[in-house]
């Protein structure tokens, strides 16, 4: 399917430069679902459309301040990586660093100080002090072996490394989702939403800290971002 993929962004590519109108709208779709269904899979119950409203400005009476500061601080963090992305910026523990402090919900750029346990996954992650080393060499990685692997195999392994260390106080799941989509932005494709079951998501988490499986996940993205190249397909279709 990577083909396919690769077939279709080329497509999408070259419908560019999109009108205004049809840029803006595009990224409103991909900006509200990706924080939608990231913080959905963080415990948030805003729904999608609630999201949209936040992100236009607006206040909604029902929900309380820290709802709203949660879809703005993701806003916050997504154009930090945007900017990343143009100026063709590199990642780096800095950086993986500011994300964090941009999605969390305490704004902190430091690492964990305790050793929890992760009840979603069934995992007790690595001791606190061994949290810088392991960051050094997830970045690495990152710079080498990571850089002969394709895209989505890149973003799903940096997405599962970063929640295997688990490195910070909370959001780790929420960073790592960021990080994946930083992949596929970086590579000229729209960014995934993550609309899946929390449980099947977990599951897929679990599957890799436990045994080191990524097939289903990775079949899984696949599959999502095929769809989203196929719905921006069509919406550019007249551009």
């Amino acid at each position: 399917m990577i083909r396919e993929i690769n077939k279709k962004r080329y497509l999408l590519e070259n419908r560019k430069p999109y009108a205004s109108t049809t840029e803006n709208y595009l990224r409103e779709i991909w900006l509200s679902e990706w924080i939608y269904s990231s913080n959905r899979l963080s415990g948030s119950h805003l729904t999608l459309h609630e999201t949209l409203t936040i992100l236009k400005g607006e206040c909604i009476l029902e929900r309380t301040i820290e709802d709203h500061m949660i879809v703005r601080y993701h806003e916050e963090g997504i154009s930090f990586i945007e900017e990343m992305v143009k100026k063709k910026d590199n990642l780096f523990l800095k950086e993986v660093n500011e994300i964090h402090s941009f999605l969390s919900t305490n704004r902190s750029m430091r690492f964990r100080q305790n050793n929890p346990v992760i009840q979603d996954i069934h995992y007790v992650p690595t001791h606190f002090k061994e949290i810088p080393l392991l960051m050094e060499e997830l970045i690495q990685w990152y710079h080498s072996d990571a850089q002969k692997m394709n895209f989505i195999s890149r973003g799903l392994l940096l997405h599962n490394k970063l929640i295997e260390i688990y490195p910070y106080e909370d959001s780790n799941e929420k960073i790592a989702r960021a990080l994946l989509n930083y992949e596929l932005l970086k590579e000229g494709f729209p960014p995934i939403d993550f609309r899946m079951q929390s449980k099947t998501y977990f599951q897929l988490i679990s599957g890799f800290v436990t045994k080191q499986e990524t097939a289903e996940f990775y079949e899984l993205l696949l599959n999502i971002l095929h769809s989203r190249l196929e719905l921006f397909l069509q919406l550019t279709s007249g551009n």
